[in-house]
């Protein structure tokens, strides 16, 4: 599997319609369509804006495409099915267009919302997914700045939270092999975070 490792935006003009592609980065439904909300109310004043998004939520592959008006399976299926096949998860694309007074046929609708994506995506730089876990991690005071360190160090791991008590005590979000190189290295103790 694969994500975009960031949130990009491409426009495209054919025959005088211009398509806005945009990419976005997100970790659940409700959040995708939030964001396509808020990009359908800042370019309401757009002939369609169409979406399409992947997105593993708790396991479960969520998969959910609007073709907003353009004739059926012209916009935001295509779009879905290059995500299915560039194998994407938790990534929305919505492109948004301004009619230029040309009409330009299934094929050249289906020409242009494909092309916009794709150039989006690309712009995205995909990376593998690397499946992240909540975690809360308890270790002594001596060992916060190895620890703040190793964190640091690792492309996927972030620190959430953390608190100071009789020992320190960090929320982190992080891969397999971070947990497990903070309980091998450092004897580190950890357990799965209530979210």
């Amino acid at each position: 599997m694969n994500i975009i490792g960031k949130n990009s935006e491409f426009e495209l003009v054919e025959k005088k319609s211009k398509f806005i592609a945009r990419s976005f980065i997100v970790s659940s439904e409700s959040e995708a369509m939030s964001v396509f909300e808020k990009v359908s109310s800042l370019f309401r004043d757009a002939t369609h804006n169409v979406y399409a998004y992947r997105i593993l939520e708790n396991g479960i592959l969520k998969i959910k495409f609007s073709d907003a008006g353009e004739p059926k399976n012209t916009a935001g299926k295509p779009i879905v099915d290059l995500l299915s096949r560039l194998n994407l998860i938790n990534t929305l694309i919505v492109v948004t267009r301004y009619f230029g007074g040309i009409k330009l046929g299934a094929p050249g609708l289906l020409r242009a919302y494909l092309g916009s994506a794709k150039h989006v995506i690309d712009a995205s730089a995909i990376e593998e997914y690397i499946p992240k876990y909540t975690v809360e991690i308890s270790f002594g005071y001596n060992l916060i700045s190895q620890i703040d360190n190793l964190l640091k160090a690792r492309k996927h791991a972030s620190v959430l939270d953390k608190n100071f008590t009789e020992d320190v005590n960090y929320k982190i979000s992080a891969d397999k092999e971070t947990i497990a190189l903070l309980e091998t290295q450092w004897g580190v103790k950890f357990r799965i975070a209530n979210e």
